[in-house]
């Protein structure tokens, strides 16, 4: 299989954010993964367990720890089950939107000031 390309919602959601790729085509999930790591300092991955794939990431200065990793292997409050997947793009695509959330409500967070 190869690079996948962002969804059109996706897309949408990368340029809100600040993302500008210097190509005439849509952007891989990959180049868009690769933005988060290096401008919004995340350290994330995607690893197998067992039979599937997991996804994690970890945004404390880009440094992994126990109190601030992730994963899709996990309960959250914004995912209610733990997520396996078949295939290395689909946990690559789901950790992009996962992260585009996280991001989406670190914006709204960081636009509120105080009085």
């Amino acid at each position: 299989m190869g690079l996948q390309i962002v969804s059109f919602e996706q897309e949408a959601r990368l340029k809100a954010l600040g993302f500008d790729w210097k190509t005439t085509s849509t952007p891989t999930v990959a180049l868009a993964l690769q933005w988060i790591r290096k401008v919004k300092n995340y350290h994330l991955g995607i690893t197998t367990s067992m039979c599937s794939y997991v996804w994690w990431y970890s945004a404390e200065n880009g440094r992994p720890n126990s109190n601030n990793r992730f994963s899709s292997a996990k309960e959250d409050t914004l995912r209610k089950k733990a997520l396996y997947f078949d295939s290395y793009e689909e946990a690559e695509n789901s950790l992009l939107d996962e992260l585009l959330d996280v991001l989406d409500i670190k914006n709204k967070v960081g636009t509120f000031k105080r009085k």
